[in-house]
């Protein structure tokens, strides 16, 4: 493990591919503390997932003692560079007024009903922000006409990169990755969530799946090697790179964690052809590949 998600209020908004739940509880101080202590322990990089509220005084002071980033909505006063922002597409996101900051990352989520308007919101970000890392939901339901507007935008992402230098994640990450670089839900990542228990990932928590353990007794993850990325016989083969892998998306596509829907993977093939088209402008191009979904791979 590298990562625990401290999931400080469980009404924060999804950051993921997971739903947004709409309302929660926070986690009490004695949790945090035995939450943070079992990080320090572990070794483990800290990512905390609050709401648009201010953190209480106590509750920064206990954070202050380890090294941590700040996922939540642009609402909430972020006063560390490294905290992460998240926002959600809706029909009126051109209204979106965000302050000029180079140094910013970004979480955008995408719902299909946004999929034509993908790159126009992201040509609104230049200048706000360093970094987007885009969510696209619901890509298991995409149509073959939903994945030709999709390439038609990942194209127009690529013309923004070119303009701007900005980091979009599903274009320009593929061009520097030598590995898998998927969330790590249940392999490199763990969530805790307000009650102190240990869950794969919060949407795993949102879903009333069992805990895997708690902050007091430590990780008990039955059937761990699941998660791992030697143990996905579809995913091992693939070399979409910049695909999330994710593990509470195979569940519920698929019904096992280590397999994803034919969705994802088209997905993440055609932002990898993006990124191809895209490195041939540059002086170290990477190759395409024949096929659009791994599992051809091994039939």
């Amino acid at each position: 493990m590298q990562y625990l998600i401290l999931l400080y209020d469980s009404a924060a908004p999804s950051f993921c591919y997971y739903p947004s739940p709409a309302k929660g509880e926070k986690m009490s101080l004695e949790t945090l503390r035995k939450a943070i202590l079992f990080a320090h322990k572990e070794g483990l990089a800290v990512n905390v997932v609050t709401g648009a509220e201010p953190l209480p005084e106590d509750v920064k002071a206990e954070l202050d003692g380890i090294i941590h980033v700040v996922i939540a909505p642009l609402e909430f006063p972020h006063d560390n560079v490294k905290d992460v922002s998240v926002i959600d597409w809706t029909p009126d996101f051109d209204r979106l007024q965000l302050p000029d900051n180079p140094d910013r990352d970004l979480i955008l989520r995408v719902p299909v009903s946004g999929l034509e308007s993908l790159s126009g919101a992201v040509r609104s970000l230049k200048g706000k922000c360093r970094r987007v890392n885009i969510q696209m939901l619901d890509q298991n339901r995409y149509s073959a006409a939903d994945f030709k507007t999709y390439e038609d935008q990942l194209a127009d992402l690529s013309a923004i990169v070119l303009e701007s230098g900005m980091e979009i994640n599903i274009i320009t990450d593929r061009l520097v990755l030598r590995q898998m670089n998927s969330c790590g839900a249940g392999d490199t990542a763990i969530t805790v969530a307000p009650d102190g228990k240990l869950y794969v990932c919060p949407g795993f928590y949102y879903d009333g799946e069992p805990a895997c353990g708690d902050v007091d007794s430590g990780l008990d993850l039955p059937n761990a090697r699941l998660y791992k990325l030697e143990y996905a016989p579809i995913c091992r083969r693939c070399d979409a790179w910049q695909c999330r892998r994710c593990v509470w998306m195979n569940r519920r596509t698929t019904g096992e964690v280590n397999t994803p829907s034919r969705g994802q993977c088209v997905a993440a093939h055609k932002e990898r052809h993006a990124s191809v088209l895209l490195s041939l402008k540059g002086t170290s191009p990477l190759e395409d590949v024949p096929y659009e979904d791994p599992i051809e791979l091994i039939k």
